[in-house]
């Protein structure tokens, strides 16, 4: 699958808009966190775990990261299901051409879930005033090619 979460960050004293994608291809993965002056991603392909810097345009092996000590699912983005336990259904409505369910979970969060037809498109939780959105690219079993790879016009660090 590949996911994009969208969240805002400080960098110092000042706040960003940032982006995290998430792509899953078996055992493969990549995750790529993008925004004003920075692009990297964190890919761990075939094993081996490297970090491309997209704005120096190069790659670095991470020797001090050991994939197989990562846990299967590390929850860096895991939807929410759509009925958790306690969860309450509110109704249904339209959002900018897309249907939307609205859940208010257990523990007082709002859950709404935005299709396109049967087909999930994004996820949106609010919780106190903290507002998160993700985006889903794409559901399927594998990730296309071009989140998953190493660019092959990177320059490889020592």
């Amino acid at each position: 699958y590949v996911a994009q979460y969208h969240y805002r960050e400080f960098t110092g004293s000042q706040l960003e808009d940032r982006s995290l994608t998430v792509a899953v291809a078996g055992a493969d993965q990549a995750i790529r966190i993008s925004g004003e002056g920075t692009d990297m991603t964190y890919l761990t392909l075939d094993g081996q775990a490297y970090v491309l810097d997209h704005l120096a345009r190069t790659i670095a092996r991470n020797e001090s990261a050991d994939p197989a000590d990562a846990p299967e699912d590390d929850g860096i983005i895991a939807a929410p299901p759509f009925k958790d336990i306690g969860s309450t259904y509110v109704g249904s409505w339209e959002e900018d051409g897309l249907v939307y369910e609205e859940y208010y979970a257990a523990n007082g969060d709002r859950m709404f879930y935005y299709f396109e037809g049967d087909v999930l498109k994004r996820i949106r939780s609010a919780s106190g005033e903290n507002e998160f959105n993700l985006d889903v690219l794409e559901i399927s079993d594998t990730a296309a090619p071009e989140f998953i790879e190493l660019p092959e016009d990177y320059e490889w660090l020592p």
